[in-house]
């Protein structure tokens, strides 16, 4: 029988809670149930989800690879950090001595190496910067962890157009979401044939992703994919939405899913004829000088 364990109310405050969906945050208020008193726990795959999730687990309502996406997303927020001893995965909680009670007991787990609470304060440290950047969202560190840092926050709406001034900047502004509403989400058609090579390299990337099980089907369903949607769609949807499509319970429709809700941004280039059409009307209603 495990000791009872602390759960404070500055969790309702944490950045790093909240940028958890309900089902991490979840796992995470178990994982503080299941842990010793040194805040270690067993973090196998085939040990982990019967430990937090008994019920469940008879039940079959929680799969593994749905546990293992959780967890993933925990220690990207350096809330906790992994750990390898002699071939077996441990896990543990890194702020666990600031909310528990530390018992003078023996660890019932082996305790994590150097290096371990270092790289996690790393994560957590990551994480509070960004979120400190104008117009951050936890939703959008999600994006930008899942990208491995490649992606910045985009400035909110209403905070570039306070900052423009100037009325002709503003009117091609407006004219430019106008065409876009007009010629729709769409950049470009992608290509009717696209090439094996580009197949079978985002194939790889597909059956590579965690709790995804390869078929023969794979390399179909990403063809169809690329032609509807194209290289470039298919690609960013499998980088930024890797854990969510391994966790998914039918990780090739929840692809198609994300692919059909792709939104890119729209430039300037190939909508000129639309703007200028839209900046004569507008000018043409005394909009424009």
């Amino acid at each position: 029988m495990m000791p009872n364990r602390m759960i404070r109310d500055s969790v309702l405050r944490s950045e790093t809670f909240a940028v958890l969906t309900a089902y991490e945050r979840d796992l995470f208020i178990r994982l503080w149930l299941i842990a010793d008193d040194h805040g270690c726990f067993n973090a196998g795959r085939k040990t982990l989800r019967p430990d937090c999730f008994p019920i469940e687990t008879s039940e079959g309502t929680v799969r593994g690879p749905q546990v293992e996406a959780w967890l993933t997303w925990i220690e990207r927020t350096g809330a906790l950090g992994l750990y390898e001893v002699d071939g077996h995965r441990y896990g543990v909680l890194v702020n666990w001595r600031k909310h528990q009670r530390v018992r003078d007991s023996k660890p019932k787990h082996p305790l994590p190496p150097d290096g371990v609470f270092e790289a996690a304060k790393g994560r957590e440290e990551s994480l509070t910067t960004y979120l400190r950047q104008p117009a951050a969202t936890c939703r959008e560190w999600r994006r930008f962890a899942a990208s491995g840092g490649n992606l910045r926050p985009s400035r909110s709406r209403s905070r570039s157009r306070k900052r423009s001034r100037n009325p002709e900047a503003v009117a091609v502004s407006e004219a430019v979401s106008e065409a876009v509403a007009v010629a729709g989400p769409n950049v470009a058609e992608p290509a009717a044939t696209p090439p094996r090579t580009e197949i079978a390299r985002l194939t790889d990337l597909f059956r590579a992703l965690p709790g995804v099980k390869a078929t023969p089907g794979d390399g179909g369903t990403i063809a169809g994919l690329v032609r509807r949607y194209g290289v470039v769609v298919v690609e960013t949807k499998l980088r930024e939405a890797d854990v969510e499509i391994g966790a998914a319970e039918n990780p090739r429709q929840y692809l198609a899913g994300a692919c059909r809700r792709y939104r890119p941004p729209v430039t300037v280039q190939g909508r000129a004829e639309e703007i200028g059409v839209r900046l004569d009307r507008m000018r043409a209603e005394g909009r424009l000088p």
